[in-house]
């Protein structure tokens, strides 16, 4: 194990980010770092993320839960703040969206393959060690876009539409366990690990099946509502620059489409060992 003493954390108020605050060991000094002047709060001072931040003595880890793109814009800044190691959070989506019909998820896939090329080569370049974890679809936080969002819409509407039987595959990672991942790399030696690991949660289930799962967390009666893949892309012409019904259709488009990725090195390489699909439990 090795342990760093002091971690520079990006995206400390993501919820990805309060659990590496709470998780992390308190031989660890975490720096949270700001775009944005912030007060001092519970956890200790805010740093500000800019151009000419300088840390004393450099930070052992840097741990950026920001868009790796508009991390990679700013690379320099890690030189600045004398960062000996990285750790940067892309997603699977680099992969699953990558032949969408849809531009946006098109060009979202391809910001996430371009940050991550460039942030490996400015780490090649600098013999900085660097690790990229892809996490699948998070969960377990009122702030994420899945499963949240789900049960947003039934307890609005009591019911969640589907398209079709909605069977596309799907594994679902506790935020939780996004921030243990990314912990576990802080922790171990950089010889040997790959340049990049998936981050899944331990269950593979059907869209339909975590719809289900997701009702039974929610009081009062609900159900699940088929409906024509045609009402989402009539939705988006009648309003075209709302992100709800952009959102929701992007959302329909996809809930066919198989996206797992195995954990297995991961698990290997780090001990990586994630929860089953819990929509139940919030995060600690």
């Amino acid at each position: 194990m090795d342990t760093p003493t002091t971690l520079g954390l990006l995206g400390a108020r993501s919820p990805v980010g309060e659990e590496i605050v709470r998780s992390a060991p308190r031989s660890t000094a975490v720096l949270r770092f700001s775009r944005v002047q912030r007060d001092r709060d519970q956890h200790g001072p805010w740093h500000t993320f800019d151009e000419h931040g300088a840390v004393p003595g450099g930070l052992d880890v840097v741990v950026s839960l920001i868009p790796i793109w508009v991390l990679a814009e700013r690379s320099d800044w890690l030189e600045q703040v004398g960062c000996r190691r990285l750790i940067a959070l892309s997603s699977t989506s680099r992969f699953t969206k990558a032949d969408s019909g849809r531009g946006a998820d098109r060009e979202l896939a391809e910001r996430l393959r371009q940050g991550e090329d460039r942030i490996l080569g400015w780490a090649a370049e600098r013999k900085v060690p660097v690790t990229i974890l892809r996490p699948t679809m998070i969960y377990g936080s009122d702030q994420d876009r899945n499963v949240s969002s789900i049960r947003s819409t039934l307890r609005r509407l009591r019911f969640f539409p589907v398209v079709g039987r909605a069977q596309g595959l799907r594994q679902p990672v506790h935020v939780a366990d996004v921030a243990a991942a990314a912990l576990l790399v802080a922790d171990a030696p950089p010889q040997g690990l790959a340049p990049a690991y998936n981050v899944s949660g331990a269950e593979v289930l059907s869209y339909r099946e975590m719809v289900d799962r997701v009702r039974r967390s929610v009081s009062g009666p609900t159900f699940v509502l088929r409906v024509p893949g045609a009402l989402f892309r009539l939705a988006e012409r009648i309003a075209p620059r709302s992100k709800v019904v952009h959102t929701a259709a992007g959302m329909a488009d996809r809930m066919s489409t198989d996206m797992v990725f195995d954990h297995d090195a991961a698990r290997d390489d780090l001990g990586y060992e994630p929860r089953p699909f819990d929509p139940v439990t919030p995060s600690p």
